[in-house]
């Protein structure tokens, strides 16, 4: 029989990403992950289908579809990646990291730092963050946050206060400066 060994990394994701979609919500914006929010936000099902499908299936780079288990079992289809959250108000997908101690986060970021570099999410913004008590004080982040501070489309936050208002500040100036710039495009 085999042993099963869990590090709770995953039950840790999914209550942070919940706490995320709450607050994102209280701040009046919407996070969309599921097909169902998709649907929910837009109404119309085939185009909330393909727009979930745009953006929450991330195709596996171009260069690692030679690799051997760059296919699902069943169907062979190419493996994609599914971010954390979408936010359509700025257009931009969202990747959170909550990290209250030492562990298989640290590694994770650097996978997500290659799929970075090799322009999984070239198509939409991507606000990367760390979040957590000790976000700030990881040095792997801080590797990662170098590594893609000149690709375009990319903003990492590093936010360790409890009601993630760094991110809230941050947000919301990138709505005002989304809603001037549309205003600013408006007129002739």
């Amino acid at each position: 029989m085999s042993e099963v060994f869990e590090h709770g990394a995953a039950k840790s994701g999914v209550k942070s990403e919940k706490k995320l979609k709450e607050l994102i919500r209280d701040w009046g914006f919407n996070l969309l992950k599921t097909k169902r929010d998709f649907i929910e936000y837009y109404g119309d099902r085939e185009a909330a289908i393909k727009t979930w499908d745009q953006c929450q299936n991330i195709d596996i780079p171009e260069a690692w579809r030679h690799l051997r288990n760059a296919r699902t079992k069943g169907d062979r289809k190419l493996k994609q990646y599914c971010p954390d959250g979408y936010i359509p108000e700025l257009d931009c997908r969202v990747e959170l990291k909550y990290s209250e101690k030492h562990g298989t986060t640290e590694e994770k970021v650097i996978y997500d730092q290659k799929k970075i570099e090799r322009g999984c999410y070239k198509d939409k913004k991507l606000v990367y963050i760390f979040a957590g008590k000790i976000a700030n004080e990881q040095f792997v982040f801080d590797v990662f946050a170098y590594e893609v501070s000149n690709i375009p489309n990319v903003k990492v936050i590093f936010d360790d206060t409890p009601d993630l208002s760094i991110l809230k500040e941050y947000l919301i100036k990138e709505y005002q400066d989304f809603i001037q710039q549309e205003s600013d495009a408006a007129v002739p």
